[in-house]
């Protein structure tokens, strides 16, 4: 890793988004900071003051996502961090897809706290970002104080353990999502020149939930996540499970940066795997771990039984019921609420 904080400390006068300091919830976001790590620019968003939580954010997401919970957890006596990651929102989008493999952006991170002056934080992570946050905690334990993972459970398992057999209904066809976000250009133009109308399909109350999708065919575009098909069926304005002042937020973002660097996340899979190999761990996990599962996510059917109790000791689980894949958008005080008790009793002797 190479730290370089030329830019620390500079500081934005207004919201990066959209030149929003609040939204209709009155939730104060703060301005972002800068700096040189691991030869990117990251854009950091931090509130509060105590023991560190940093957020970390999945696609299409921002750091915006985790607004929410940024005010909770500062308001309840810790400092709360969210970054845009690389490839997203204010920081850098490198062209090489080697360069979004996930021993890079854990980089960032470590670089990241070694500017901020931290030496260890919880991390919490949703979609890719419970990747990168449960990679945190293989790869740098000691900076990890505590982990929380919202949507799929953690990611490694101890090799000594049997499997858990994952379930036959599947709802969605992960593998076919995947294959079309790594190939070549076509998911930068379809995505790319189509930002809000793609925001609006995602964004919609009730649409990709388990409980729909469970009555749709199997080769129904979504349950194909086939998302030409899911765009253009989509003609009219549905009601949306955010506001429309924090779609623009989204829709504003992503129509000056693209899609480009979150959709080469996908296409590094392969070498952050490969990474991630060469480095000797013990893929169990011996700090309090906290998971979130939003109950009609379609993502993970498995839910609750994932056998992480077999090698976690500080380990507590909850449902959120009624909420989809996008959590902290759907049920923001429910996710809030969860980390924060969590938060408080494991770490609130250490606030400050």
């Amino acid at each position: 890793m190479i730290f370089q904080p030329i830019l620390s400390g500079i500081s934005v006068s207004k919201n990066a988004y959209t030149g929003l300091t609040h939204n209709k919830q009155h939730i104060r976001f703060p301005s972002p900071t800068f700096t040189l790590t691991n030869d990117i620019t990251l854009a950091i968003y931090s509130i509060g003051q105590g023991l560190p939580v940093i957020f970390c954010h999945g696609f299409p997401e921002l750091a915006f996502s985790w607004r929410h919970q940024l005010e909770a957890t500062a308001k309840a006596g810790f400092n709360a961090i969210a970054p845009d990651l690389r490839g997203f929102g204010l920081s850098d989008s490198p062209k090489e897809i080697s360069a979004y493999s996930i021993t890079e952006v854990c980089d960032d991170l470590t670089g990241m706290m070694d500017y901020l002056g931290l030496k260890k934080a919880v991390f919490c992570g949703h979609d890719w970002g419970q990747f990168v946050a449960d990679s945190m905690a293989l790869l740098f334990p000691e900076r990890c104080a505590g982990l929380i993972d919202i949507g799929e459970p953690h990611n490694f398992r101890p090799r000594d353990l049997p499997l858990v057999r994952p379930r036959a209904d599947e709802l969605i066809d992960k593998p076919a999502y995947n294959h079309f976000l790594q190939q070549p250009e076509i998911p930068e133009e379809l995505l790319n020149n189509n930002v809000e109308n793609f925001f609006r399909t995602f964004f919609q109350k009730g649409d990709l939930t388990s409980e729909n999708l469970s009555k749709l065919p199997l080769n129904s575009p979504e349950r194909k996540l086939d998302l030409s098909a899911m765009m253009s069926s989509k003609t009219e304005k549905m009601p949306l499970f955010v506001s429309e002042k924090d779609l623009r937020v989204y829709v504003d973002t992503y129509q000056k940066t693209g899609f480009d660097g979150g959709i080469n996340w996908y296409r590094a899979m392969d070498i952050s795997w490969k990474e991630m190999q060469k480095h000797p761990q013990h893929w169990a996990l011996d700090i309090p771990y906290l998971y979130l599962w939003p109950a009609q996510d379609p993502i993970n059917p498995q839910g609750l039984q994932a056998g992480l109790e077999d090698y976690i000791d500080n380990y507590q689980a909850f449902s959120i019921e009624d909420c989809g894949h996008f959590a902290m958008e759907e049920k923001p005080k429910k996710i809030s609420h969860h980390i924060v008790n969590w938060l408080n009793q494991y770490f609130s002797s250490i606030k400050h």
